[in-house]
């Protein structure tokens, strides 16, 4: 049995399936701040007997919580004699352009706990100044003074040449010999100084608080009788085994939303939709994303917080507070906000009855009549609309307005604030959303999705058989993955292909040592190849899928061709004149693994007339709507709106103009009228 485990802010959420056909999930609620009883609880509720189970994988938030929040324990970073504050410094940007008052977001390590180290080495590799040995024995036993629990090291340059880095590690080796160092050489062997040391500082900061967690969770599993393998989601679209991670935390950082891209992913190619724009609500935040050509969009810069970027290969998501615990709110101004705060798992939604009193979106949406209150959660949970119109109403006494009018007005601005997430993953990358299908899911995604729809104009909505555990599904879809970089600068116009092909081949052989050295067999091993390019004189790479063998005749010219044109796509310009240059190179390798099994619909029931209720529409008048049950209907049913459709776990709410109907894999496909 293969079970995926996605943990988020408010629940935590299984999939499950053997190789008999098979299949069991379930949704509980989260448990920070130790999370692993919500996993363990979650393997309860779905009755998993963990003797039969051979693989987990587990996608997680804890790394981006702990980002978030800041809570770190203490660490320290050492760098070349003059680059101290380079991470401060960034790259000049501001938060807001017109603001001379904005503040960057709270450094990863704080400025007492850098430190300059002699040493220089220049950028062709060369040794400029020898690394100051006494230097760095002064700084050990001045860590070691300040328990410190882990140290990461970068140098300038170390790309080009990691020998001082090894030094240096070697070095705190011998003083702190308890404490993981992190070379930025090895995180990332790539040009760019500003990328490759906040990614380390990423690491450094995240080792002693990922190692716990891991191993804690792994025992906990063994104890109740697992015996099979540990695995996390990575942020670039794979998985990564657990022993890694304890070695790259830095891979967990979008680690819950990329299960829910991969499976949207496996979705979208059983229907034959590769573009899709993947929209992923849950309790806490909304992520969205945009998948192309059935893969996701990854990005070689995505920043963490403001001016803080990644050097690792990363799925390109946009993160908002806006989720089914976002709270609303009344600014300074006099003007509604909803989130980016959250009620999160403690106390929640004031109509979860948990003690929460603040008014949320969940809350709106039961008052407009979106949910039923004794059916949440499959009737697992009953929610309290007393409680939720009493948040709502003192809200709408800070705003003049009636609750309803308020519940419609925290809806409308939750709405286009994830409207405005989808715009910027498609049209702020050149692409028209209206040529994508949108693929909602978690828990409150079906709800709002047909009207963020209508909002952007997308003709398609397509929600998944298991919305709510669709992370959880996609965790168990993962192929192994491992990413090997360097830097070789080269104009491709006077570079010699074959010292190329060999750097490619050089990383290709060390991706698949990776792979097998996390128990792939060879195969089952493929390989991707990636070159960043750039014009001449400019300052960014453009990733290109690269031909397998660039010392072939014509391979070059046909990278180049390809750089034309994805610049072209993401900047609506390319110069096929101007000279291009290599700089960046990545191979993935990727061991495949076994997948789960498509959803078929059942043969459905005669149920007879539907159930109806009043809900409420933005910019329309109450209606007495159809509220059809999901396992009731079979392949070929269609359904017009107004309607609701209900399942455990999840709500779609259909409004006016929209047609939904029943594919063959199980998925509600939404279409909306020509207007």
């Amino acid at each position: 049995m293969k079970v995926g485990i996605d943990v988020g802010g408010t629940f935590t959420d299984l999939y499950a399936f053997a190789s008999d056909g098979r299949t069991a999930t379930s949704k509980t609620p989260s448990t920070p701040p130790d999370f692993a009883d919500g996993v363990m609880a979650a393997l309860e509720a779905a009755e998993i007997d963990l003797r039969e189970v051979e693989t987990v994988v587990h996608g997680s938030t804890v790394v981006t919580n702990a980002v978030i929040e800041r809570r770190f324990p203490k660490v320290a970073f050492l760098t070349t004699e003059g680059f101290r504050d380079l991470v401060q410094i960034g790259r000049y940007h501001r938060p807001s352009l017109y603001d001379p008052y904005g503040r960057k977001p709270p450094p990863l390590i704080p400025r007492r706990f850098l430190f300059e180290v002699p040493e220089r080495v220049g950028a062709r590799g060369e040794v400029v100044r020898p690394l100051d040995e006494p230097s760095m024995h002064r700084i050990a036993a001045a860590l070691r003074d300040a328990d410190v629990t882990s140290v990461g090291i970068g140098f300038i340059n170390a790309y080009a040449n990691p020998g001082h880095e090894r030094s240096a590690g070697d070095l705190l080796a011998e003083g702190l010999p308890t404490v993981p160092v992190t070379l930025s050489s090895e995180v990332s062997p790539k040009v760019g100084a500003l990328a490759r040391f906040t990614t380390t500082m990423l690491s450094t900061v995240l080792r002693p608080v990922v190692g716990p967690y891991a191993g804690g969770l792994a025992d906990r599993l063994r104890a109740r009788g697992f015996d099979g393998a540990l695995w996390f989601v990575a942020s670039s679209g794979g998985m990564m085994a657990a022993a890694e991670i304890h070695r790259r935390p830095e891979h967990l950082f979008v680690s819950g939303p990329a299960g829910g891209v991969q499976g949207a992913i496996e979705i979208g190619g059983a229907i034959g939709a590769d573009y899709l724009i993947a929209l992923d609500m849950g309790g806490t935040s909304c992520d969205v994303t945009i998948v192309e050509g059935g893969r996701p969009f990854v990005a070689s810069g995505y920043e963490i917080d403001f001016d803080l970027p990644l050097a690792i290969p990363t799925i390109d998501i946009r993160t908002i507070g806006a989720g089914g615990g976002s709270i609303a709110s009344v600014d300074a101004g006099g003007v509604l906000q909803v989130g980016p705060r959250s009620a999160g798992a403690v106390p929640g939604p004031a109509c979860y009855a948990r003690g929460g009193s603040e008014p949320t979106v969940t809350d709106a949406d039961l008052l407009l009549g979106y949910l039923d209150p004794r059916r949440f959660l499959g009737g697992r949970m009953v929610l309290d609309r007393p409680a939720a119109e009493a948040a709502i109403g003192g809200l709408a006494e800070r705003l003049g307005l009636d609750p309803v009018e308020t519940a419609l007005g925290v809806v409308r601005v939750v709405n286009e604030h994830m409207a405005a997430a989808v715009r910027e993953v498609s049209v702020d990358r050149g692409r028209d959303p209206r040529d994508y299908a949108l693929l909602p899911f978690g828990g409150a995604g079906p709800v709002h999705a047909l009207a963020i729809a209508e909002i952007i104009g997308i003709p398609k909505v397509v929600v998944p058989p298991l919305p709510d555990v669709l992370s959880a599904f996609g965790a168990t879809a993962l192929d192994v993955t491992h990413d090997a970089e360097g830097t070789l600068y080269a104009e491709l116009a006077t570079a010699e292909a074959a010292a190329i092909e060999d750097r490619f081949l050089e990383l290709e052989a060390q991706a698949r040592r990776a792979l097998l050295d996390q128990g792939v067999d060879p195969a089952d091993c493929s390989v991707r190849r990636v070159s960043e390019l750039r014009y001449v004189g400019q300052t960014y790479e453009v990733p290109v899928d690269t031909p397998a063998d660039l010392a072939a005749v014509g391979a070059v010219a046909v990278l180049q061709e390809r750089f034309h044109g994805e610049h072209a796509s993401r900047y609506g310009v390319a110069d096929p004149e101007s000279p291009v240059a290599i700089v960046n190179l990545r191979v993935t390798a990727v061991g495949a693994t076994p997948k789960p099994p498509s959803a078929r619909p059942a043969a459905g029931t005669a149920p007879g007339a539907p159930a109806r209720r009043p809900v409420l529409f933005p910019g329309r008048s109450w209606r007495d709507v159809p509220i059809h049950q999901r396992r009731d209907l079979s392949v070929g049913a269609s359904i017009d709106g107004p309607a609701v459709i209900e399942q455990p776990g999840s709500t779609v709410v259909v409004p006016d103009g929209w047609t939904v109907r029943v594919d063959g894999f199980a998925n509600l496909i939404a279409d909306r009228a020509t207007r």
